[in-house]
């Protein structure tokens, strides 16, 4: 009983620390995905998206600005998952500057838009259609750096240094303290 209510007390806990931004809440976004709207003929345009994945290139433009983007799937927060799994690319275009160096590639961006069709271009100098997304609100997701568990590590045990030297302060040792020969049995 009291391992059900613990195990429910951190299931609460846990679940209240995942939450959207606000820019990127909408009340009837459609589920339709970008690779939908590239194969299928005007499927999902000008339906509302929020579409997420990884920076590939930013084209600014005298008055826009396009940013390719390569598609996956988002968690419940919407910040991509970056996985294998992927919708292909897409263009996401909106007013104004977006500074490349801001929105470098890889970086983790999703998409608050609506869907304006199609356009026609290449990859790698093959012909591919990307779905084009006008931007309402785009988020840039902060870089995570995983650092683990503080190092604080010395070496083995005071009374464990093996064959050979052991601290500064017990010169050669042969293996634990208790064991011979070494400096401080003589």
């Amino acid at each position: 009983m009291r391992i059900a209510l613990l195990s429910l007390l951190f299931a609460l806990l846990g679940a209240g620390c995942v939450s959207m931004p606000k820019s990127l809440e909408a009340p009837n976004v459609s589920s339709v995905t970008p690779n939908i709207v590239r194969d299928g003929a005007g499927a999902g345009v000008g339906e509302q998206v929020r579409w997420g994945g990884s920076v590939l290139e930013v084209k600014p433009a005298v008055t826009e600005t396009c940013i390719t983007i390569l598609s996956h799937p988002l968690d419940a927060s919407a910040r991509p998952i970056l996985t294998d799994a992927t919708f292909g690319r897409f263009l996401a275009c909106g007013q104004g500057f977006y500074d490349p160096a801001v929105y470098a590639k890889d970086r983790s961006v999703t998409v608050l838009g609506h869907v304006e069709g199609t356009v026609d271009g290449v990859v790698d100098g093959a012909p591919y259609r990307f779905p084009r997304l006008r931007i309402e609100s785009l988020h840039l997701w902060p870089i995570v750096v995983y650092t683990g568990p503080p190092y604080y590590y010395w070496g083995a045990p005071y009374w464990w240094y093996g064959p050979g030297w052991g601290p500064y302060w017990y010169g050669p040792t042969w293996g634990p303290y208790w064991y011979g020969p070494g400096p401080y049995w003589w």
